[in-house]
């Protein structure tokens, strides 16, 4: 009689009176549905079904109902329930094929779609339902002729909403716009059908017509978050940043639960700064939303917005597990790894980004700063390479790529890039001064000096200033190289190297005085500076001052006690006033291993008339050679030590190795006597340590680093072991199987260039005194002897020597064993052990 509100009142008395009363809840919740009041039908209908579980009407009432609150495992079962009693019921079909759809029952949804559609052919709504299925099916054609059809049998606004849905699908915005417009004119006040409009101007960048699309549906219901969030989005995109804000902070005002609210506010609140705010509002959505791949975007962010980077990788990791093919996710992942000093990670997350995002100039630069880190230099050229092919006129790349070609010594394709690079930005002085430092190395002074004045036009910094004073001192202007030392140094007083070097230019113009007091202002600023001291000595040597230049070559010596050229200086000066202590030096110093000064320590042996011992080799091993240099000739060399003989080799050469009779893996002293022609003796000491070390070199996974035992099991399960009488493995850019003298095994095993590890041991019983442990290692070293460790350098470095002692009472045996791990580019590793007090 079109009377529901009167039924209604009539079905609550009834039921005041019999909560129980079957038909009251099924009549009840049957008017709830078709108020479409869908929770209020589930829950009469509840009720009925729990009081009468096989009542037909209540199952098929209840079964739709289900559908549209989202409950659709449920709704499935309820719905084939009645469809078994009502195998005709044709909205039943309808009904159980769109909750099917939901569940990823594709095949079985659209069996139902058409089974209703034979049931009554050209039903809309059966239609408009299949419709959606082939959309969630992604097969958007299919989808486009359901929708057409629906129009044809009812244009009213819903098919017209439904076919503006699959427009969007086909990326047909312009045919959405027109089809969102006869929804429109259809129902004036649907706000779908302006927010739906909106959104399809948005992606024709329309940004103007989405706003009013949204203000409009804002003034119908003004109490739809979805609105507000998306009137924000749009005023983001219109640069009025104030006007989003309010509007998104209004929507999670509105629906505090609203991820897509609360997520688009936290992105907003990053883009300001606003670090704290953006985590609370990225915390909602997450708890509201914990499969929300940008909700855990926004978190990492604030996290690492607030300076807590080891927490917000977790929210990143979250963020590309959700969504793999995020080219926005992995570049915010691999920027946060390369914080974090993973440059390994951070290069791999960039290559991830290059590959989603091939033409995006950034992540290809991005890439090359971690491979510069790196030291793969060539690689990360090759990057830039593509990078300038995007933006050919992107001056930092020029200046990065350039940096790429100073560390591979190519200098002149680093000059050409600086020099492009400062054709693009006059106004950057450091492109200018890079042109200068590319033309130094290449030794062009004069023009060099050109270009530092150019960058000083710019901007005069204390760098530019200094840069030209080197250049200078090189042309031998030294009184202006003094100059821009001096201009340097105004600009910053505590630069230890402008200091030194303004020393230098007094020196060579004859300041002496002068000079010294900047070296040891340079000292007072950086201690450790060797080239500080070495200007001291030359000041002090200058003045006359022996004493004091004496001094500074002890303090020098014990600051670098292995370089050669210190005691070739030192026994120059001594040579005409203490000859003894000179040839002390000399003898030291080709020891040491002299390299490039030979001739200068040869001149001053010839000018003694003396000769010294040069050692050929250096390092742990089983075999030492001497040779006799200067113009005495040997007369006869004796060797005292037990299990050791001496045999003359070509060109004088004196080698020690170890007598049949020698016990293997044993340290055995010796002196070395040689008398010359005339009648002076020379000496040396040493340990001849034969042993041999057992190594394992594996590929690896876990971050040593991090993940040591991990490391260590990867050893256990994966090696390839051989056998060296000296731990000296130069690996260079290759891998182990590319070591010089690798064994046909190794060779075999193929094993990677970068990220392996070494393990070595070795057993060999010592005389008692002072040892010294000297390792040179890339990257991280380990080195225990016995149980105590007494190199750890367990880091990603470039080459470095590191240095231990060992104090033994007593001779005894030791195992001395040693780790090592590879992350990428250059690698070695080298461990020597010395006696302490040796010459």
């Amino acid at each position: 009689l079109g009377e529901a509100t009167a039924a209604l009142t009539a079905f609550e008395w009834a039921l005041a009176l019999d909560p129980e009363f079957v038909a009251a809840r099924v009549g009840r919740g049957a008017l709830h549905a078709a108020r479409q009041a869908w929770a209020k039908a589930r829950a009469d209908l509840d009720v009925a079904l729990r009081l009468a579980p096989e009542h037909a009407a209540a199952l098929r009432l209840r079964g739709p109902c289900l559908v549209e609150l989202g409950a659709y495992a449920e709704a499935e079962a309820d719905l084939s329930s009645a469809l078994g009693a009502s195998p005709d019921w044709a909205a039943g079909y309808r009904a159980r094929g769109r909750a099917r759809s939901q569940l990823g029952r594709g095949p079985a949804a659209l069996a139902d779609f058409e089974r209703a559609l034979t049931l009554t052919p050209d039903d809309p709504r059966t239609l408009a339902a299949r419709a959606q299925a082939h959309l969630r099916a992604e097969r958007p054609f299919l989808a486009l002729q359901d929708q057409e059809r629906v129009v044809q049998l009812d244009p009213g606004a819903a098919a017209q909403l439904g076919l503006a849905e699959v427009l969007v699908a086909l990326q047909r915005y312009q045919e959405a716009i027109e089809a969102y417009g006869a929804a429109l004119a259809a129902d004036p006040r649907s706000t779908a059908a302006y927010e739906g409009r909106a959104a399809a101007y948005s992606r024709l960048k329309l940004y103007a017509e989405a706003e009013a699309d949204l203000c409009a549906a804002l003034k119908l219901s003004d109490s739809e978050a979805a609105l507000y969030t998306a009137r924000g989005l749009v005023r983001v995109l219109l640069d009025r940043r104030d006007e989003a804000l309010q509007d998104l902070q209004r929507a999670t005002q509105l629906d505090p639960e609203s991820e897509p609210a609360q997520r688009s506010l936290a992105l907003e609140l990053l883009e300001r700064e606003r670090f704290a705010e953006a985590l609370t509002a990225s915390d909602a959505a997450v708890r509201h939303a914990p499969a929300s791949a940008p909700a855990h975007y926004a978190r990492g962010r604030a996290l690492q917005g607030l300076g807590r980077p080891e927490e917000a990788l977790p929210e990143l990791d979250a963020a590309v597990r959700l969504a793999p093919d995020s080219e926005r996710y992995r570049e915010a992942r691999g920027t946060l790894h390369g914080q974090l000093g993973d440059p390994e990670a951070a290069e791999a997350d960039f290559g991830e980004a290059i590959r989603l995002a091939p033409s995006e100039a950034r992540h290809r630069r991005s890439r090359a700063v971690q491979r510069q880190l790196r030291r793969r230099y060539r690689l990360a050229a090759e990057d830039y390479d593509v990078a300038l092919r995007l933006e050919p006129e992107h001056a930092p790349s020029l200046l990065a790529r350039g940096h790429c070609h100073t560390f591979a010594q190519d200098y002149e394709a680093a000059l050409r890039d600086y020099r492009e690079a400062a054709r693009l930005a006059p106004r950057d002085p450091t492109a200018h001064d890079f042109v200068g430092v590319a033309l130094s190395r290449l030794e062009r002074y004069p023009e060099a000096v050109e270009a530092y004045t150019r960058s000083l036009e710019v901007e005069p910094t204390a760098r530019a200033y200094r840069d030209r004073g080197n250049a200078r001192f090189e042309l031998k202007a030294y009184a202006e190289a003094l100059a821009d030392f001096e201009a340097a140094l105004a600009l910053d007083p505590r630069d230890a190297d402008a200091l030194t070097r303004a020393g230098d230019c007094k020196l060579e113009l004859g300041q002496s005085e002068a000079s010294l007091a900047d070296f040891e202002r340079a000292l007072e600023l950086d201690p450790s500076s060797a080239r500080a001291l070495e200007g001291v000595a030359d000041a002090c040597a200058h003045l006359l001052r022996m004493n004091e230049t004496l001094a500074a070559y002890e303090r020098l010596i014990a600051l670098e006690p292995s370089h050669a050229p210190y005691y070739v200086d030192r026994a120059t000066l001594l040579a005409f006033t203490r000859p003894t202590l000179a040839l002390k030096d000399l003898q030291r110093a080709f020891l040491e291993g002299i390299g490039k000064d030979e001739q200068r320590a040869l001149q001053t042996l010839n000018m003694l008339k003396a000769g010294a011992l040069q050692r050929l080799d250096r390092g742990a091993g089983p075999r030492h050679a001497y040779r006799v240099v200067g113009p005495r000739k040997v007369a006869q060399a004796r060797l005292v030590g037990e299990g050791l003989r001496l045999e003359r080799g070509e060109a004088g050469a004196l080698a020690i190795e170890p007598s049949a009779r020698a016990e293997p893996g044993r340290g055995l002293p010796y002196r070395l006597l040689v008398d010359l022609d005339d009648g002076r003796q020379l000496s040396a000491r040493g340990t001849l340590v034969d042993m041999t070390w057992s190594v394992q070199t594996f590929p690896f996974k876990a971050d040593p680093r991090l993940q040591t035992a991990s490391w260590r099991r990867e050893a256990a399960t994966s090696s390839v072991s051989f056998s060296v009488p000296r731990l000296h493995l130069p690996f260079g850019e290759g891998g182990p199987s590319e070591l010089p003298d690798a064994s046909q095994a190794l060779r075999a095993a193929e094993l990677p260039h970068d990220r392996f590890g070494t393990i070595a041991t070795a057993r060999v019983t010592l005389p008692a005194g002072r040892w010294t442990l000297e390792s040179l290692s890339d990257d991280g070293v380990r080195v225990w002897v016995d149980d105590e460790v007494l190199i750890d350098e367990w880091t990603y470095h470039v080459p470095t020597r590191h240095r231990a002692e060992l104090t033994l009472e007593a001779p005894r045996t030791v195992v001395v064993r040693v780790e090592h791990f590879e992350l990428t580019g250059y690698a070695v590793l080298e461990l020597d052990l010395l006696p302490a007090d040796r010459p």
